[in-house]
């Protein structure tokens, strides 16, 4: 029964309320002139009109408790749905608290991993340079600080990857400035070699940093040692670019007095060539050094990682007049 026929009953049992208290007004104020057999079929209208008004009256009240018993029932379950979603999403909740914390921890143990990473780099250097102190053959007190240098480099990457946020990829902007800085002061290079550092605001993992930064310490080393003996003033320019794509390009230049005459990559058989050319291979790269106006050595490689972040830092720009 909807709304509408609600109400016509409704009103319906007030006209026939209204009826019968005129029909028993009527009776009580004529029923002397009327004779018995009139004033019987009259009482049994007024019967019949009280048993419809009754039965009417039964109905609507049973429309009305049915209803009021329906919109309990369905306050009931609604009130339940709302309580099985309340449980669901505490249990959600719950579980993404869960998952938060297990995130959190294990960020914190990667930290941690790498900065004991970088105190172990740290050690064995300090083992190293006293092992220089007791050597006497100047070869090999080179051959040690080689080491130190490689071992910083390395300890660079990690002891920038548990000071930032992002535990899987190094900015290589910040870290090749870092380790141009570290390597001018270990050769006391005093300005005397300037640098040009066009580095885009690129990150890349791991498995990449650490034998990018690897071959740039060889080619700075390189460059200090050889390039520019008795003294001599010059320039190292840096390059790391997007040239296509997801190819990169590292590329280390130098001013200095370039190659040998009969200089071979391929037979070169020099610690420090054979770690170039075998970082080189081990990311899928393409080496090569050549002369140009001085040492040109290039590495060309794809790089495609899940996600290609590029950030800025507000601090390069000090770092950069370091090297005017």
């Amino acid at each position: 029964m909807d709304y509408r026929s609600y109400n016509q009953i409704i009103a319906l049992m007030k006209r026939v309320t209204v009826i019968v208290a005129l029909l028993l007004r009527i009776i009580a104020t004529y029923g002397q002139d009327l004779n018995r057999a009139e004033a019987d079929s009259l009482r049994l209208v007024l019967n019949q009109l009280r048993q419809s008004r009754l039965e009417r009256e039964g109905l609507v009240r049973n429309f009305t408790i049915g209803g009021i018993g329906l919109l309990l029932i369905i306050i009931a379950l609604l009130y339940r749905q709302y309580r099985q979603k309340q449980k669901s999403s505490n249990v959600i909740s719950g579980k993404n608290d869960l998952l938060q914390r297990l995130v959190t921890e294990k960020e914190w143990l990667l930290k941690e991993i790498h900065h004991r990473v970088k105190n172990n780099f740290q050690t064995v250097m300090g083992l190293l340079g006293t092992q220089t102190g007791y050597l006497k053959n100047e070869s090999a007190a080179d051959a040690i600080r080689n080491s130190q240098h490689r071992i910083q480099s390395m300890s660079l990457i990690h002891q920038r990857l548990y000071q930032t946020e992002n535990l899987s990829a190094i900015n290589m902007t910040g870290y090749i400035y870092e380790l141009v800085d570290y390597l001018s002061e270990s050769f006391n290079i005093n300005n005397r070699i300037r640098f040009d550092l066009q580095i885009e605001p690129i990150e890349l993992d791991l498995g990449h940093c650490i034998p990018l930064g690897l071959i740039l310490n060889e080619a700075i080393t390189n460059s200090f040692k050889y390039a520019f003996p008795n003294g001599k003033e010059g320039m190292i320019i840096i390059s790391l670019a997007s040239t296509s794509g997801n190819h990169l390009s590292l590329t280390v230049k130098d001013n200095g007095i370039g190659l040998p005459a009969k200089f071979s990559a391929a037979k070169t058989d020099s610690m420090g060539m054979n770690l170039m050319r075998g970082l080189s291979a081990e990311i899928g790269a393409c080496f090569s050094i050549i002369n140009q106006n001085g040492t040109y050595i290039s590495v060309s490689f794809m790089y495609e990682p899940d996600v290609i972040a590029v950030i800025t830092h507000p601090e390069i720009e000090k770092t950069y007049v370091m090297y005017p």
